[in-house]
């Protein structure tokens, strides 16, 4: 039997019980759907996140994150934290209330205050630093002016 195909006024079009838009979709109350929600190649909705994207930017939502990225970078926000392996730059004043661990180089352009103890390895201040506590596991080089108080 020939796929019955009929027209409904609200411009719809129903082939053997699937609805087909053939025209603008405009729904006023809950629109219940199963699985999926693909609009074009760069958008898809499903049951357990949104992706938008493209062949060069992503973008995912999960229930527990956020990814943001590209072939080459990714950032990911969660309830436990943010990690990315691209460039964290931090635009305004921040407190960070718990033990910060770099494993690379940290650049310093303008003040540093430490209000508990500073252990550095390689650490370079081109700015102004203020330690209550430092300690020197092997050589301090100063340059410019540098004052101590022994207690």
């Amino acid at each position: 039997m020939a796929n019955s195909v009929f027209k409904v006024e609200n411009g719809l079009e129903v082939i053997n019980g699937a609805n087909v838009a053939s025209g603008n979709l405009q729904v006023t109350g809950t629109a219940n759907i199963s699985s999926a929600v693909n609009v074009g190649a760069n958008v898809s909705l499903n049951t357990s996140s949104l992706f938008v994207g493209n062949s060069t930017q992503n973008a995912v939502i999960t229930i527990s994150s956020v990814t943001i990225g590209n072939s080459t970078s990714n950032t990911t926000v969660s309830g436990s934290g943010v990690t990315t392996n691209g460039t964290l730059s931090v635009l305004s004043t921040t407190t960070l209330g718990n033990t910060v661990t770099v494993n690379g180089a940290v650049t310093v352009a303008n003040t540093l205050s430490v209000t508990g103890l500073f252990t550095g390895n390689g650490a370079v201040i081109s700015g102004t630093a203020n330690v209550t506590n430092i300690r020197v596991a092997n050589d301090l080089i100063v340059v410019g002016n540098f004052s101590s108080r022994a207690t």
